[in-house]
């Protein structure tokens, strides 16, 4: 399995390989050294995680620092962010497995389709306002938290 490096540095990744186990663990790596605090059972750590994972399985990881460039400038807008992100899960690159595509499928699904409750639900509210949700706010969530996390590198 591919895996990146222990190097202090976290934009100069030993790459062997490109697969999503590798981008997953380049990208929980770069969290847990630049946000430790982040608990990862948090939905602001698995929207950035996959945000991330997606971002550099889709990527051209050959030059790191020049991958580490992509990733800041994809992450820079939400939207387009998530219209790239798309076009890569509908036209692949060849190098991406079938294996690979499911998973980064399931990943970007999660994102698309999560929720988060609106309204007060400790205060006085009816029931329509509880139940207003924001969809999708994983792909927002996820894009801010990459990019504010990419700004310390």
């Amino acid at each position: 399995m591919a895996t990146p490096s222990s190097n202090a540095n976290p934009s100069e990744p030993e790459w062997e390989a490109q697969d999503w186990t590798c981008a997953q663990a380049f990208a929980y790596g770069l969290i847990s050294r630049l946000r430790p605090t982040w608990r990862r059972a948090s939905m602001e750590f698995r929207a950035t995680h996959d945000v991330l994972t997606l971002t550099l399985l889709f990527i051209d990881r050959t030059d790191p620092a020049q991958a580490m460039r992509c990733v800041r400038e994809l992450v820079e807008h939400d939207v387009e962010w998530a219209v790239w992100c798309q076009a890569q899960l509908i036209c692949p690159q060849d190098f991406i497995t079938t294996a690979d595509l499911d998973k980064a499928e399931r990943a970007w699904q999660w994102l698309a389709e999560s929720c988060l409750l609106g309204g007060e639900l400790l205060g006085e509210c009816s029931p329509g306002q509880a139940s207003v949700s924001m969809r999708g706010v994983g792909v927002a969530l996820g894009v801010a938290g990459a990019r504010e996390l990419l700004l310390v590198l």
